[in-house]
């Protein structure tokens, strides 16, 4: 196989139930990581203690809570990958409550090495199915770092986990979520908040009639109706108050078009 160091970033907050076999899970992968650095936002139970007893990993401990936020984890992410040891080729992010199986990062390096356009991968989370083409998982996502080194430091902004995928596509690159590589949350899993999600379309520039025609798809096929019109609420809100949107936003725009317009062209055929 090619050149297949990697760093993995673990951001993590209160995580004494967890990071332990979270670490283990990582120490147990068939290609070991050239380096692991957690980043811990001030904890308070007894995470910084746990990390002293792993003297493979690189801890980096806040003294100062971030606010809660969604803007949170890209300042815990661009702090860390700041610090990290170069050069490695790829960058891996796992939650503080991950389990991997051993491997994990193998099969995903393996689909790396066998397309030169991949930027971005993960594996599917145990409790999700895919439907047609996915993003990549926040966490469990690994990165070709030749590509992340250019575009960083990650917006500190809601939107920085599909910023990052869009900045993939925009240069050419392919993003992937694979269905026979799979790992598991300890932490019940959530999908996050419908609401802000609108927040995010709106940040990274999706045209209102997409945001639209999507929350309609939802509220006809989705369970939770009502809550699908948070998307649209979200969405509205920052419009109104004309949040500055991401460098992204133009491309977006224009790739939901085409991706639009390559929709109505396959019913047609069909």
């Amino acid at each position: 196989m090619a050149d297949m160091r990697y760093t993995v970033v673990i951001p993590c907050k209160d995580g004494e139930t967890t990071i332990e076999r979270t670490l283990q899970s990582l120490y147990a992968q068939s290609i070991p990581a050239t380096e692991i650095i957690v980043i811990d936002d001030a904890s308070k139970d007894r995470t910084p203690q746990i990390l002293k007893r792993h003297s493979k990993v690189r801890a980096i401990r806040l003294e100062h809570n971030l606010p809660r936020s969604w803007a949170r984890v890209p300042r815990l992410m661009n702090l860390a990958l700041d610090n990290m040891s170069k050069p490695v080729s790829y960058v891996m992010i796992s939650g503080d409550d991950c389990l991997f199986p051993p491997t994990y990062v193998e099969a995903l390096l393996k689909e790396f090495e066998k397309n030169p356009r991949l930027l971005i991968s993960s594996g599917t989370h145990m409790k999700q199915k895919i439907v047609g083409e996915a993003a990549p998982h926040g966490a469990g996502r690994v990165f070709r770092y030749a590509f992340l080194s250019k575009v960083l430091p990650f917006p500190v902004t809601i939107g920085w986990e599909s910023w990052v995928l869009f900045k993939a596509i925009e240069r050419g690159g392919k993003t992937a979520r694979f269905s026979t590589v799979s790992f598991d949350h300890l932490k019940p899993y959530s999908s996050g908040s419908v609401w802000t999600f609108g927040h995010s379309m709106y940040e990274l520039g999706y045209p209102f009639w997409f945001v639209l025609g999507r929350c309609a798809k939802n509220v006809v096929f989705e369970s939770h109706k009502l809550q699908q019109l948070q998307m649209l609420r979200g969405y509205v809100e920052y419009m109104i108050k004309r949040k500055p949107r991401l460098d992204v936003a133009a491309f977006v725009s224009r790739y939901q078009k085409q991706r639009v317009r390559k929709f109505f062209l396959r019913l047609l055929r069909a």
